[in-house]
């Protein structure tokens, strides 16, 4: 598996269907993640994964951080605000969500991510 994020991001999914195995899933997403050049959706399930199974107030803290960091990484990037917001929409602060989605409207390409 190595330094692999996407291979890291299938090592997640399997342990998730197999029987559920959340703190191996959430270690090979944060091995993905720490790459740095893991898929926005992989910040993204990790996230959603400690906000709402692991659910202590430190791992919604860092779920926050992990999405925090990746738009900081990548400003312009669409798929990284619509991450974010898709996020916060689902954990409840959908009026958080909205400045990620108007930002991503004034980004070149939005109409292709945003139909």
């Amino acid at each position: 598996q190595g330094a692999d994020p996407e291979l890291r991001e299938l090592a997640a999914a399997c342990e998730l269907q197999d029987g559920r195995k959340v703190a191996a899933a959430v270690q090979h997403l944060e091995a993905a993640v720490a790459t740095g050049t893991a898929s926005a959706e992989a910040h993204a399930r990790l996230a959603l994964l400690l906000w709402t199974v692991v659910g202590s107030d430190e791992a919604r803290e860092k779920a926050d951080a992990v999405l925090d960091k990746l738009v900081a990484g990548r400003p312009n990037d669409i798929p990284s605000r619509l991450a974010r917001a898709r996020f916060l929409r689902q954990t409840g602060r959908a009026d958080k969500a909205r400045a990620d989605i108007d930002y991503a409207y004034t980004l070149p390409g939005a109409d292709a991510h945003l139909e």
